[in-house]
C-alpha cells in the first residue's frame, strides 16, 4: 500500500471517528434534553396536581347517606336503601287513640293521651310534641311540650301532670307531633311485660289501683314509665295515672300503686252512669212558694239550696238545664242544657216570686212543655239519658181553657198531654210534690213516669234527701275496667 492510500484511510478513519463521537455526542444531548423534558412534565404535573387537589376536595363529596342527594340505592334523598333513616313513604302514621283533660281540682288537671305505632321495624329516637289546650270559645289556655323516645309496635301514654289554667275550665286537647319525623330502622321491640294482680278499690272515696309488673323480656330494663288508665262502662277513660321505675332487672317484678285525691265521681255514694244525663230542672215559684211568711221567702229558699245539691250530684259528662214557672214557664228557659255547675249556680239564685205573688198561678204544662223542647234541641246524643225533674207546691191552676175559662179541669188535662208527650221523646219524668196542697194522685198517677218516679216531701227540710235520691235514680251505676301500658323511654 503507499504512502497516498495509507493517508486517505486514516482521514477516512478520522473522518468516521469525528462523526461517531458527534454521534454520540448528539445522542447524548437528545438523551440529557428528553430527562430534562421528562422531568420538567412531571414537575409540572406535580405542580398541577397539588393545585387541583384543594379544589378537588373542596367540590367533590363521595356518595353517602348525607349528602343531600338520592344516589346509591335510596329511595329518597338520604333515606331508604341502605341508610339507616326511612323515608316517609316506608312508614306509617303514628295514630293517637285519645287525648284527654282530666281534673285534679278546679283549674289544674293532668293531661294524658294514647299513642301508638303501628311499624314493626321503624321508630324515632326523639319525637317533640305540644299538647295545645282549649276552652269553651276554642282559645288556647295554655300548651305543654315534650318529646318521646318511640320503639316498634310501641303502645304507650304522654303524659303531662298538673297543668295550671288559671282556674278555666278545658273543654278540648289536642296532641300534634312534629312535621316529618326522623324515622329510623329499629330492630327493638316493645319489652315483653306482664301485669298481675290487678285491684281497683275505694272508689267511693279515694281511689286506688294496685298491680304487679313482670319483666319477661330477655333484657333489663331501665328508665320505664308505667301508666294506669281507668275507664267507665262506654269505655271512656275517666282517670290516669302516671309512675316510674328506674329499673326493673329481666325475671323480677315490681309492685306498683296508684291513688287518686277524689272519687271518680260527684254522685251520691260513688255511683257513676253507663251514660251521661241531660237533666231539666222544672222549678215552681208561684206565689204559693212564698207564703211562709218569712224572709227570705219559705219554702222557696229551701227548695234552691237542694237544687243546688242535686247539681252537684252530676258528674262532668250530664248536663242540667233549668226553667223556672207560674202562670207561664220561663221563656226563654232560665238557664239551657250545661254542664257548668257555675252557670247552674247562678240561674238557680236567681229564681224569684214575681209581684204580686197572689197573681202567680201554678202552669205544671207548661213548664213540662218547655223542658221537653229544651232536651229534645239540645240533648247530647241518642244515648244520653234523658229526664224532667219538676218541683211543686200547689195544683195545677193554668192555663186557662181557651173556650171555656171556667173549666177547672184543663189546666190538669193540659199538663197530662204534656207528659205524654214527654214520653213518647223517651224522656223520664220525676215529680217531687212539696207541702200538702198538692193533688198526689195526678202527680203521682199521670204526670209522673211511674208511680216510682213520684216523691212527696212533707216539708222543705226533706228535699235534699229526694234531691239526691232522683240524681241516684237517674244514674245506672258501671262497671270499671282497667289498663296498664309499659313505655321505656330511651
Amino acid at each position: 500500500m503507499d504512502e497516498e492510500t495509507q493517508k486517505v484511510i486514516q482521514q477516512e478513519t478520522v473522518a468516521a471517528t469525528v462523526i461517531q463521537q458527534k454521534q454520540s455526542q448528539d445522542t447524548k444531548s437528545k438523551w440529557a434534553r428528553k430527562q430534562q423534558l421528562v422531568y420538567a412534565l412531571s414537575v409540572l404535573g406535580i405542580l398541577i396536581l397539588l393545585s387541583i387537589y384543594p379544589l378537588f376536595k373542596l367540590f367533590y363529596t363521595p356518595t353517602s347517606c348525607f349528602d343531600n342527594k338520592q344516589n346509591q340505592e335510596e329511595i329518597g334523598i338520604d333515606c331508604g336503601g341502605s341508610c339507616s333513616v326511612l323515608c316517609g313513604t316506608q312508614v306509617e302514621k303514628l295514630t293517637i287513640g285519645w287525648a284527654k283533660a282530666f281534673m285534679v281540682n278546679k283549674g289544674r288537671y293532668d293531661l294524658a293521651a294514647v299513642v301508638e305505632n303501628p311499624n314493626y321495624n321503624a321508630g324515632i329516637k326523639d319525637m317533640p310534641y305540644t299538647f295545645k289546650v282549649y276552652d269553651e270559645n276554642g282559645s288556647i289556655i295554655t300548651e305543654k311540650t315534650g318529646s318521646v323516645f318511640i320503639k316498634p309496635r310501641d303502645k304507650f301514654i304522654i303524659f303531662e301532670p298538673n297543668i295550671q289554667t288559671k282556674g278555666k275550665e278545658i273543654k278540648k286537647v289536642v296532641l300534634n307531633f312534629q312535621q316529618n319525623p326522623v324515622w329510623t330502622k329499629m330492630q327493638q321491640q316493645a319489652p315483653k311485660i306482664t301485669v298481675r294482680n290487678k285491684r281497683l278499690f275505694n272508689i267511693k272515696s279515694s281511689p286506688r289501683f294496685n298491680a304487679t309488673i313482670f319483666n319477661s323480656s330477655i333484657d333489663d330494663l331501665s328508665n320505664v314509665d308505667i301508666t294506669a288508665i281507668v275507664y267507665n262502662g262506654s269505655d271512656n277513660p275517666i282517670a290516669v295515672s302516671s309512675t316510674y321505675e328506674e329499673r326493673i332487672d329481666r325475671g323480677t317484678s315490681k309492685d306498683i300503686f296508684f291513688t287518686w285525691p277524689s272519687k271518680f265521681t260527684i254522685r251520691p255514694n260513688g255511683a257513676v252512669c253507663t251514660a251521661p244525663a241531660d237533666v231539666v230542672l222544672a222549678f215552681d215559684r208561684s206565689g204559693s212558694m212564698g207564703f211562709a211568711g218569712q224572709n227570705p221567702p219559705q219554702p222557696l229558699t229551701f227548695a234552691k239550696k237542694a237544687a243546688l245539691e242535686f247539681i252537684n250530684d252530676m258528674q262532668p259528662a250530664d248536663k242540667v238545664g233549668l226553667v223556672s214557672f207560674a202562670t207561664f214557664a220561663s221563656d226563654p228557659v232560665d238557664q239551657t242544657l250545661t254542664p257548668s255547675q257555675d252557670k247552674l249556680k247562678k240561674a238557680i239564685e236567681s229564681i224569684k216570686i214575681d209581684s204580686p205573688a197572689l197573681e202567680q198561678h201554678t202552669n205544671i204544662g207548661d213548664a213540662i212543655e218547655k223542658a221537653v223542647k229544651e232536651l229534645s234541641l239540645n240533648s247530647s246524643t241518642e244515648k244520653t239519658k234523658k229526664a224532667i225533674v219538676l218541683l211543686t207546691d200547689g195544683v195545677a191552676s193554668r192555663p186557662l181553657n181557651p173556650k171555656k175559662e171556667t173549666d177547672k179541669n184543663y189546666p190538669e188535662v193540659y199538663a197530662i198531654s204534656k207528659s205524654d208527650e214527654a214520653r213518647s221523646e223517651d224522656i223520664s219524668l220525676y215529680v217531687i210534690g212539696l207541702g200538702n196542697e198538692i193533688n198526689e194522685e195526678f202527680l203521682s198517677g199521670r204526670i209522673a213516669t211511674a208511680p216510682s218516679y213520684y216523691y212527696k216531701a212533707a216539708n222543705s227540710g226533706e228535699l235534699k234527701k229526694i234531691y239526691n235520691d232522683i240524681a241516684r235514680a237517674v244514674c245506672k251505676e258501671e262497671v270499671f275496667t282497667t289498663d296498664v301500658l309499659v313505655h321505656i323511654n330511651k
